[in-house]
């Protein structure tokens, strides 16, 4: 299995990295929701800007949010701390990143309970 930091560095490349981490964000998004006690109806959604820079390891440095519709710090400090370990295709100099990440509930939200009638 080829990894990430031996793949020639281009756009397409780093893509299949994000990529590769979509359900670690998206598992940022649901535990924080659970530890609010959101349900999938009244659960913060939109999109997450986050920046970071690739150093020549093929390193994520400098990993913050650029901007937040979510506005819920659990949701963006372990967005930033899951990239910090993201690992990335080597370039020739610092390469500075800016990805969207549109956040909304799954299917594995928790979703209020009907009550039965009666």
């Amino acid at each position: 299995m080829t990894r990430a930091r031996d793949l020639p560095f281009n756009r397409e490349n780093v893509l299949k990295v994000v990529s590769t981490h979509a359900d670690e964000i998206q598992g940022c998004y649901e535990s924080a929701m659970a530890r609010r006690g959101a349900t999938a109806k009244d659960a913060p959604s939109g999109r997450v800007l986050m920046s970071w820079v690739i150093t020549p390891d093929g390193l994520a440095a400098e990993v913050k949010v650029a901007k937040s519709a979510i506005g819920d710090s659990l949701v963006t400090d372990c967005m930033v701390q899951a990239i910090r370990f993201w690992e990335f295709p080597k370039p020739a100099t610092r390469q500075p990143i800016e990805f969207p990440f549109d956040l909304k509930p799954t299917n594995g939200a928790k979703t209020p309970k009907k009550k039965e009638a009666r």
